[in-house]
């Protein structure tokens, strides 16, 4: 009659540790690969998310106002006048003086609400590399509307400190802010003043002229 051979006593418990190493390892695995999973969507989540929020924008610049800005001279009027006048308690002031045609259009399919027009004469010895808009002042209090493709203008005087030397540039600068069914907008533009008297758009310094 033949007869078992007993199990070593350690065998019950060696088996059932392995067991939930087992487990253990299984639901490690588990784990981690749902964690990888949500990373991975998470990732698709945010991706998604950046394509929408950059189509919404495409359209947004497809349909919101856009508003350009160029110059001219007030028409009958002198260009560039030079003067000069005492001040009490000090020298001779120089300073000169253009009459300026800003010309405005909005080249968007929405209708702008105009909030705001500054600009600015000044003649430097070299521009830097922002405009200071400390020195702008407003030229006109009054809102204006502006339809799609519509255009408009506003002629004014502005006066600038000192008379242009040997390399000095005379430039004006300032910003038009305005308004649209999509929200608050504004449109910085700068030019020099040729020697010829033609203006030149600042080329070089992205600052003086984008629109936002």
């Amino acid at each position: 009659m033949g007869f078992l051979l007993a199990k070593p006593p350690w065998w019950d418990v060696a088996w059932s540790t392995w067991a939930l190493v087992g487990v253990g390892v299984v639901a490690a695995y588990l784990a981690l690969r749902t964690l990888n999973d949500i990373r991975k969507q998470t990732k698709n989540t945010k991706v998604a998310a950046d394509a929408a929020l950059l189509n919404a924008q495409a359209v947004i610049n497809a349909e919101r106002a856009w508003l350009m800005v160029d110059l001219d001279w007030v028409p009958a009027c002198p260009k560039i006048t030079l003067g000069s006048g005492s001040q009490r308690g000090s020298a001779i002031r120089q300073y000169t003086s253009a009459g300026i045609r800003f010309k405005y259009t909005n080249e968007g399919k929405t209708i702008a609400w105009i909030d705001e027009k500054l600009a600015c004469f000044r003649i430097v010895k070299s521009l830097p590399a922002q405009p200071n808009l400390s020195d702008l002042e407003l030229l006109d209090a009054e809102p204006e509307w502006l339809g799609s493709k519509a255009s408009g203008h506003l002629d004014e005087t502005l006066e600038a400190q000192g008379q242009e030397e040997i390399g000095d540039v005379s430039v004006i600068w300032g910003v038009i802010r305005y308004r649209d069914a999509f929200g608050k907008h504004e449109t910085t533009f700068g030019f020099s003043v040729l020697p010829d008297y033609r203006f030149e758009r600042i080329a070089g310094l992205t600052e003086y002229n984008k629109a936002t």
